[in-house]
């Protein structure tokens, strides 16, 4: 498999310290049934690590890192992206924060290809699905109303800076009211689907470089409009 050249290329720029980080995500184990009832199957995850206490003084600037490096990834190459992979996106949206702890979310994983071909139909910016290795669709409890929106949105984004680190591509794609979706994998009308995350491995080398404002323009010291530093 050449999942560790995709790395390579994915993680330019990360510090060395990448190969004991990821020893020790190997090292945590445990397992994780993750229910695909609204596909009517299941998908049974191996080996999913689980956190083992650290202090952040341990932890290298990986996750700087892969902000600063994440890009969007809308080609994919026609591999699957392994089990323990994407155990560790899901559980990364699992593990994300939440307004008092509500975690409104629930992620369904779509692999089979004619339910990939139905979420690039059904999601106006996102056709490229169709090609992707796997899609996780995003919902949230209607009930929780603006937290839930916010809840769920900073799990995908957890998700997709963990699938950056693991050198598989993603995007985000539709944004919120998907009820064609909903209906389509029968989530619950209680539930409003976010969004739809492809992933996969790039299909070409990844390069470009981010087109940002100045963080002079978009910071303040103390009050707005007075300059940092």
């Amino acid at each position: 498999m050449a999942g560790a050249t995709d790395r390579d290329v994915m993680r330019r720029g990360l510090c060395s310290a990448g190969d004991s980080f990821a020893a020790a995500n190997a090292a945590r184990c445990s397992l994780l049934l993750i229910r695909r009832s609204c596909l009517g199957s299941s998908v049974f995850v191996d080996s999913i690590p689980r956190h083992k206490p650290k202090t952040i003084g341990c932890v290298s600037n990986e996750v700087f890192e892969a902000a600063r490096t994440i890009l969007a990834v809308r080609e994919f190459e026609e591999r699957p992206v392994p089990d323990d992979v994407l155990g560790r996106i899901l559980e990364a949206g699992r593990l994300t924060a939440s307004a008092r702890n509500g975690q409104p979310w629930h992620f369904v994983v779509v692999r089979e290809r004619d339910g990939l071909r139905k979420l690039g139909s059904l999601v106006r910016t996102g056709p490229y699905t169709a090609n992707a290795a796997a899609a996780i669709i995003v919902a949230y409890e209607k009930s929780t109303g603006q937290y839930g929106l916010s809840d769920a949105s900073r799990a995908i984004q957890t998700m997709l800076l963990v699938a950056w680190g693991e050198g598989v591509g993603s995007n985000w794609t539709g944004f919120g009211g998907l009820e064609n979706v909903r209906e389509e994998f029968a989530i619950p009308e209680a539930y409003d689907v976010l969004a739809v995350v492809p992933l996969g491995y790039p299909r070409r080398k990844i390069s470009g470089k981010k087109k940002r404002k100045p963080l002079s323009e978009v910071v303040s010291a103390e009050r707005f409009g007075q300059p940092v530093g």
